[in-house]
């Protein structure tokens, strides 16, 4: 399955979210929301990046990694 991880640098909750999915062995892909790819996919996702971190899961975006993971382990 694979796991959007959208935030920026020195962002406490994107490093959180980060630590958390790592502990679960949770594969993700992480973008900057400060680069054109990062912009580009919140853009696609319907978001601003005002709140980060924001975590794609089967084309369903989530702003808490907690909600996220309990989509991913089911």
């Amino acid at each position: 399955m694979k796991v959007l991880l959208i935030g920026k640098g020195g962002c406490g909750k994107c490093n959180q979210a980060k630590d958390m999915l790592k502990k679960k062995n949770i594969e993700y892909k992480y973008l900057d929301v400060n680069t054109v790819d990062g912009m580009a996919e919140l853009t696609y996702y319907g978001e601003d990046g005002r709140v980060l971190p924001v975590i794609v899961v089967k084309n369903k975006v989530f702003r808490s990694v907690i909600e996220a993971i309990k989509t991913i382990q089911g």
